[in-house]
């Protein structure tokens, strides 16, 4: 829900693709953004957010393997 940790993440993907897997990826969501999206219950995301960060997962994986995306919306 925020990015806080992102250059620490960074620093261990690298380490795990310098290491010999290549297979190891980070995604990044991005923050929410609730004035836009709205809340959740106690301030988590709600769902346009959930929806938004599932498509953003689903097409790098698709860009990443070749495999298509459905919309299911």
């Amino acid at each position: 829900m925020n990015n806080n940790y992102l250059a620490s993440v960074n620093k261990v993907v690298t380490y795990f693709n310098q290491s010999g897997s290549g297979k190891v990826f980070l995604v990044d969501l991005g923050l929410i953004h609730p004035e836009v999206e709205g809340w959740g219950g106690r301030y988590h995301p709600g769902y346009q957010t959930h929806y938004r960060m599932g498509w953003e997962l689903a097409s790098f994986i698709s860009a990443n393997t070749g495999w298509n995306c459905l919309s299911v919306l």
